[in-house]
């Protein structure tokens, strides 16, 4: 597709497995009454639930990819566990990621990643499915902690409740740490839960993330490196 019949900004929601993905229509719709055109997509799809975490991160990579044939920039946001899918997504060169109350993937809590597959995977699955569900999480949270979250290169939000009952505030001071690069930011709010866009804190959430995914659209781009870009990512 010709450079000058794309759009030039969008936002990518990818969400976790269970409620996050409801409130992840919230931030969406925010977001597009505001005039950012933004897509909103879960680890499986539109399809029936594979638990398989190769089909997790490939989805969402193909649904990046997607936009990008439409789009010159495409920003991220992860919420929960789908933060964890964004670090599989930066070879890509997203715009920017936007982290939502995501797990560190750096140090070994096993009582955390329980807390995740109750919260977020298990409301998704049969119980007859648990235990394939808790191995293909366990094998998701190796292969990220292996990558770790230095390959973020671009732009970065980190945004944490610190009555998360889920996720530890200090995660996301450990995320945060992890990511090398000039521009980012770490915000906590005081309450809101895991599932902050479906709290009282949903409001200040959808501002802050809207206000830095258009400082990140108002940024000078060079229209030929970005297509160059695009050739380098498409599968063959």
């Amino acid at each position: 597709m010709p450079n000058e019949t794309k759009n030039d900004f969008c936002c990518l929601i990818v969400s976790g497995f269970g409620a996050g993905s409801q409130a992840g229509v919230i931030l969406r719709d925010h977001m597009c009454d505001s005039g950012i055109d933004t897509f909103l997509t879960t680890p499986s799809g539109s399809e029936e639930l594979r638990l398989d975490k190769d089909h997790w991160v490939h989805g969402v990579r193909m649904e990046y990819l997607a936009l990008r044939k439409q789009y010159q920039r495409v920003a991220l946001v992860g919420l929960s566990l789908g933060g964890v899918l964004l670090l599989h997504m930066q070879d890509l060169k997203p715009a920017a990621s936007i982290f939502v109350n995501t797990p560190c993937v750096s140090e070994r809590q096993t009582h955390l990643w329980n807390r995740i597959f109750q919260s977020d995977l298990q409301p998704r699955i049969n119980g007859v499915r648990a235990v394939p569900a808790r191995y293909q999480l366990r094998q998701l949270i190796r292969r990220t902690k292996k990558q770790g979250a230095s390959c973020v290169q671009c732009p970065v939000l980190v945004l944490q409740t610190r009555d998360d009952a889920v996720c530890d505030p200090s995660n996301a001071e450990h995320l945060f740490k992890q990511m090398h690069v000039p521009d980012k930011s770490l915000r906590y709010y005081p309450e809101g839960g895991h599932d902050v866009l479906c709290s009282r804190t949903v409001l200040a959430v959808c501002s802050d993330i809207f206000q830095f995914c258009s400082r990140i659209r108002g940024l000078e781009v060079d229209p030929i490196k970005q297509e160059e870009q695009l050739l380098e990512e498409e599968p063959f």
